[in-house]
């Protein structure tokens, strides 16, 4: 990826970024570990395309932290999901992708929402 590559916000446990940093390597990501550093980087900074996962956080946690009227497309990626979880994802047009997943599943992922890069209209789930 060159300089102009797309800024990617990443709310991920340990584990997972290890894998997500082996797949994405090239692209800008920027990590979090904590959701209220999460929170004011997002009120601050202008990214390209979310990753979030309830990996190492309650699970509607991460959801929470996406406002409403973003204008970025989320990739929310769990192995739980509920009614709830459902709801609170259509409700913010969050796309949830299972876990467990194959690499370049993630990779195609992540270009398919870059691609885009509008926030889906469908909830995404």
């Amino acid at each position: 990826m060159t300089a102009t590559s797309p800024r990617i916000f990443l709310l991920l446990d340990a584990d997972l970024r290890k894998i997500f940093t082996a797949v994405l390597h090239g692209y800008d990501l920027e990590w979090f570990d904590f959701l209220e550093t999460a929170r004011q980087a997002l009120a601050v900074k202008q990214y390209d395309l979310l990753i979030i996962s309830n990996f190492g956080f309650r699970p509607g946690n991460a959801v929470d932290l996406i406002p409403h009227d973003h204008a970025y497309p989320v990739l929310f990626y769990s192995g739980f999901m509920d009614a709830d979880l459902v709801a609170m994802c259509r409700a913010k047009r969050v796309h949830w992708c299972a876990v467990p997943f194959v690499p370049r599943t993630l990779l195609a992922e992540v270009v398919r929402a870059l691609r885009t890069r509008a926030p889906q209209q469908d909830g995404g789930i």
